[in-house]
């Protein structure tokens, strides 16, 4: 069920093929476990891989940012 397309994808992002609701995190992290443990295992790699990178994410961000308000690009 879980793709690699789905692996690189933020959690809302990747409800959208499975129609989770719109509490995804609590979905993915409190109640895959009783439902399916193995997808739970993989789930828990993507989020943990997402939650290490976002704060790089936050900071390119910023810089594209600022270097659009400044005039260089």
């Amino acid at each position: 069920m879980w793709t690699s397309s789905c692996a690189s994808l933020p959690a809302r992002a990747g409800r959208k093929p499975f129609r989770f609701d719109t509490a995804v995190h609590k979905d993915l992290t409190e109640r895959l476990p009783h439902i399916n443990k193995a997808l739970h295992r993989q789930t828990r790699r993507v989020l943990d891989v997402n939650k290490a990178e976002r704060h790089l994410r936050g900071g390119i961000a910023t810089m594209r940012k600022f270097q659009h308000l400044d005039g260089k690009k």
